[in-house]
């Protein structure tokens, strides 16, 4: 939804749909979207943060415009480089803008309900942190929203009056129109409205023929990086980005087959009620699985007057044993198998299956457990990308999949059960690190899982 809003002296468009661009050439791939998207009127941008990386942008434009109309967000991006910004529109309408480094986030340049506003909102509170942010709003919207602390109470519209707008974000028509069109609509003028209408139409021709001029030189440029780019027949940018996601996707489902998260937690139930808690003077200190190696687990061993040999033979035919410098301490490697999940298409199975975070959240609390959440999102790609032109995305992951680690602890074999019978069924979360103590035949365990969603 967009909405065009008098503000001050100056028009303002609201609603526009943010895209982050890439590649050498920005202004090919704005004009490229826009002509896929059939959303001509736009408005290009690039953002330098601090630490120098720049970053583009554009908002494109379903409405059609006519004259001069400033994008309302990208004021705000200028005005605050981080924000959350809601105003009241009237009624049960509000317009929602966040802002992060000096960009618009995709999707939060958003007018909706008062319920549509808080639920965006509340997604992105699930992904990012406050503490660099400003609040924007008027208290009587925070209170209605249920946004608590750190209310600036002021209005963004009233920010966009008081600030001076320059021409750099007015939308622009990034698809661009041809020389005939112009002069055409041009002509047409002159035909019909006669002499009064001649340095008007003056001005149109000079526009539209400086207009053109940057067009034909613009397609100029392009199709010279094209023919150096079909000579050098090298993938794209684009091509080799589709690639790296792909691989991505491919890294994921085998992640999610491999690691039953459900066979993990028995394999460490199983191991810990049966193996003896003495082993010929050594004392079984824990029980532990790392998501690192899904294929085995470790027990960890304190020498109690025992000798190396007697562990050996104790764990003969069940682990192999290797021991710390000064002899004191063992730890024993059991080959396991959480077998293999058989997922196909990763993308269509995490959102048809899997859980949401505050579901996640939701379920603990319901069941009584405490626990710890915290983000565990990869700003890092597990490899480099290799032949791309635009090294600053080498390394940048381009699945996006959000990541939340759960940590939870508790005594006893019924506290692990419980959690083993909450847990059988989240089909979208991994297990991390699972942990049981045994020391002094106690049975303290501990959980790190991490709940991945698309």
């Amino acid at each position: 939804m967009e909405k065009i809003l008098e503000v001050g002296s100056h028009r303002y468009i609201i609603g526009l749909d943010w895209n982050p661009l890439s590649g050498a050439d920005p202004l090919l791939a704005a004009r490229t979207l826009a002509k896929s998207r059939n959303s001509p009127m736009g408005l290009l941008r690039t953002v330098a943060d601090s630490d120098g990386h720049v970053a583009h942008q554009v908002g494109l434009a379903n409405k059609k415009v006519k004259g001069a109309i400033l994008a309302g967000a990208a004021h705000i991006a200028t005005i605050s480089e981080s924000a959350i910004a809601i105003s009241r529109l009237g009624g049960d309408l509000f317009w929602l803008c966040i802002t992060d480094n000096g960009r618009v986030l995709p999707g939060f340049d958003k007018i909706g309900s008062d319920s549509e506003i808080s639920k965006a909102v509340t997604e992105f509170l699930e992904e990012y942190q406050l503490a660099y942010m400003q609040l924007l709003m008027t208290r009587d919207v925070a209170q209605e929203l249920r946004i608590s602390h750190g209310v600036e109470d002021i209005n963004p519209l009233d920010m966009l009056a008081e600030k001076q707008p320059t021409d750099a974000i007015k939308l622009k028509n990034l698809a661009g129109l041809s020389n005939t069109t112009m002069l055409g609509a041009a002509i047409a003028i002159v035909l019909v409205g006669g002499g009064g209408y001649w340095k008007y139409t003056e001005e149109i021709k000079q526009r539209a023929l400086e207009e053109q001029q940057a067009l034909e030189a613009f397609e100029a440029e392009s199709r010279e990086k094209a023919r150096l780019a079909a000579l050098n027949k090298g993938p794209t940018d684009e091509e080799i980005l589709a690639k790296a996601r792909a691989e991505e996707v491919v890294w994921l489902r085998d992640s999610f087959n491999t690691h039953s998260l459900i066979n993990a937690l028995k394999h460490v139930y199983v191991m810990s009620s049966r193996m003896a808690t003495e082993q010929g003077g050594w004392t079984l200190d824990s029980i532990v699985f790392n998501g690192g190696s899904p294929e085995d687990l470790r027990t960890t061993w304190k020498r109690n007057g025992g000798t190396l040999e007697n562990l050996k033979k104790g764990l003969e035919g069940q682990g192999s044993v290797s021991f710390s410098g000064d002899f004191s301490q063992a730890t024993a490697s059991h080959k396991i198998s959480l077998g293999n999940r058989g997922i196909e298409d990763i993308e269509q199975y995490i959102p048809e299956q899997g859980l949401r975070q505050h579901q996640m959240v939701d379920l603990f609390i319901a069941e009584g457990f405490s626990f710890t959440i915290a983000s565990a999102n990869n700003a890092q790609r597990q490899a480099n990308i290799h032949g791309l032109k635009d090294k600053t995305l080498e390394s940048v992951p381009q699945l996006v999949v959000k990541k939340w680690s759960f940590a939870l602890s508790g005594q006893g074999k019924d506290g692990f059960v419980k959690l083993m019978n909450l847990l059988q069924h989240v089909e979208n979360m991994t297990p991390e690190a699972i942990e049981v103590g045994r020391t002094g035949g106690n049975f303290a365990w501990k959980f790190t899982g991490i709940l991945q969603d698309l």
